[in-house]
């Protein structure tokens, strides 16, 4: 009996492939194959690299310098504006230039600071240090 049953199996086992294969054709996909990926790849993810402590602390105490200078220009400005007597200008003016020149050396030595906390082909950023470009 399995002999008499063997060639109409064969025979609807054939039109379904043809059916199946024409169906597949007419939608645009290809059953036969798996789904295609994407050739589209992912942007890197950048190299991040963690600074030594005392660096970091270093950059932290000359970011603190720095803002302490800035609010001394800015105070000293503010009482030069409201002076009156020439002596009192004239040593306000002094000593706003000698505030000035400590902002600018805190801020080229936090530079330079910002520089040696990470490797060569980092760059600090925030508290880590990122890969160039």
């Amino acid at each position: 009996m399995t002999k008499r049953l063997r060639l109409p199996a064969l025979a609807i086992a054939a039109v379904l492939a043809v059916v199946t294969a024409a169906v597949a054709t007419a939608s645009g996909t290809d059953a036969f194959r798996s789904a295609s990926r994407s050739t589209v790849t992912p942007a890197p993810k950048p190299r991040v690299q963690k600074p030594h402590a005392s660096a970091l602390a270093q950059v932290r105490a000359l970011q603190k310098q720095i803002a302490k200078a800035q609010a001394d220009v800015k105070a000293l400005k503010k009482a030069l504006a409201k002076t009156a007597t020439p002596a009192r200008t004239a040593a306000l003016k002094k000593a706003l230039t000698k505030a000035e020149s400590k902002a600018k050396s805190l801020e080229k030595a936090l530079a330079k600071a910002k520089l040696q906390a990470c490797g060569k082909g980092y760059r600090f950023v925030g508290s880590s240090c990122v890969a160039n470009g």
